[in-house]
């Protein structure tokens, strides 16, 4: 491993640590200080804001990482992805309403759910313009921005523990607004780019949003069936089974933040860095650097599940019963086939098989919403769970065996060309 590959993955990691780990502690809090029936609430409309969140850029993070570069043309495609996120949330937020107005105006939380909508709109511009500059490889600048965003969270859940717990949309107006000041920030204080610049290159021509979509075509797609099949089931979920029942779900998915914060920073590293491997060179670079890290995994997860009962009932609250053990292996199993997903996924964009991560999404999707007809109400709790378990060993399934029989083929091509 290169000295610049790890100082680029412990500084993501720590970007992403204090991100992911401000939001997952805030979730502690949140859970530790709301009823069951509000913290159900509140996980609800946030799994809508992250649902949004990979539908608005259309792919656009995957493919500014793989496309940045400092000049007019990597402006331009930045201020197109802009373009994408805020047609996409007028599209959205308009049918929302048409829908709450004329087919459902009873629907559940329907005063929260445009505040979700806000906030997957600051996010999602926040996450191109940080994919952006960390393609160009900066990967310093986002960990100054979200020491900020951390330290704001904090605050907020010191009050939340200390004072006691306010309403959800009150918590929902405050993370719109630490959000946005960190959008504030990167765009006053980045040496990267030129706003100026950036807004001026802003387009919504019918013939330049529909060239900007084109380009990142299947890397939207890919992104829409991965929120179907990572986000889709919980908001499903929601109106299946009790308030209680969900808010216990999302309790238990509390665990796998951490290491989903590890998916993206490593994957993100890894990209950026094999990007510059010549091809028939990916598959032994990708394996010395990404296996490593896989086998450290295994062991973290093994401890957790020898130490499953207080680290459940710390993090939780929740009683560590037989259910409760079988949803901790489902959990743990998820953790493990999504890291090795992760990489095995940035493979699969740098050698363009943007159609295969596609179609292997869509079997998890499929396979998510199919488990959930077949597995609930039934199973309650455990049966949640299963849902997202067998979602992830499909995907997992199919993305190696896609990667390897690549790499296999041209193995082959290679040894008859000696």
């Amino acid at each position: 491993m290169t000295s610049n590959f790890l100082r680029k993955i412990f500084l993501n990691n720590i970007s992403q640590g204090l991100q992911f780990g401000s939001r997952w502690f805030l979730s502690i809090i949140l859970l530790k200080t709301l009823s069951i029936n509000m913290f159900a609430v509140f996980s609800f409309v946030f799994s809508i804001s992250n649902f949004m969140v990979a539908i608005l850029p259309f792919g656009s993070p995957v493919y500014l990482i793989n496309k940045s570069e400092q000049s007019k043309k990597g402006y331009q495609e930045l201020a197109n992805s802009i373009s994408i996120i805020l047609f996409l949330f007028f599209v959205s937020l308009v049918t929302f309403l048409i829908y709450i107005v004329l087919v459902n105006p009873q629907l559940p939380n329907k005063d929260l759910i445009p505040l979700g909508l806000v906030l997957s709109l600051i996010l999602s511009i926040n996450a191109i313009i940080f994919s952006f500059i960390k393609g160009i490889g900066n990967f310093s600048f986002e960990l100054k921005i979200f020491s900020v965003f951390s330290l704001l969270v904090l605050l907020l859940c010191a009050y939340l523990y200390f004072v006691g717990p306010i309403s959800v949309m009150l918590i929902l107006l405050i993370l719109i607004f630490v959000n946005a000041l960190m959008l504030r920030l990167a765009m006053k204080f980045s040496s990267e780019l030129d706003f100026k610049q950036l807004y001026s290159n802003i387009n919504f021509t019918t013939q330049s949003l529909k060239n900007s979509f084109y380009r990142r075509f299947y890397f939207g797609l890919q992104e829409i069936v991965t929120a179907i099949y990572s986000q889709g089931g919980m908001l499903i979920l929601f109106y299946v089974i009790s308030n209680k029942v969900y808010g216990e779900y999302r309790a238990l998915l509390i665990l796998i933040a951490p290491f989903a914060l590890v998916n993206v920073a490593v994957s993100q590293v890894l990209l950026s860095h094999l990007k510059s491997v010549p091809t028939d060179k990916i598959r032994p670079a990708f394996r010395k650097l990404h296996f490593p890290f896989s086998a450290l995994l295994l062991v973290g997860l093994l401890g957790i599940y020898f130490f499953g009962e207080p680290i459940i009932k710390l993090i939780t609250g929740l009683e560590y019963n037989e259910e409760i053990q079988k949803s901790l292996v489902c959990l743990l199993t998820i953790i493990f086939t999504s890291f090795l997903c992760s990489g095995y996924e940035m493979m699969l964009v740098l050698l363009n098989k943007q159609k295969q991560r596609f179609y292997i999404m869509l079997a998890g999707a499929l396979t998510n919403i199919i488990s959930i007809v077949l597995l609930l109400p039934k199973f309650g709790l455990f049966g949640a769970i299963m849902t997202n378990t067998l979602s992830n060993i499909v995907v997992f399934i199919l993305i190696i065996i896609v990667a390897e029989r690549h790499f296999s083929k041209q193995d082959e091509y290679s040894n008859n060309n000696i």
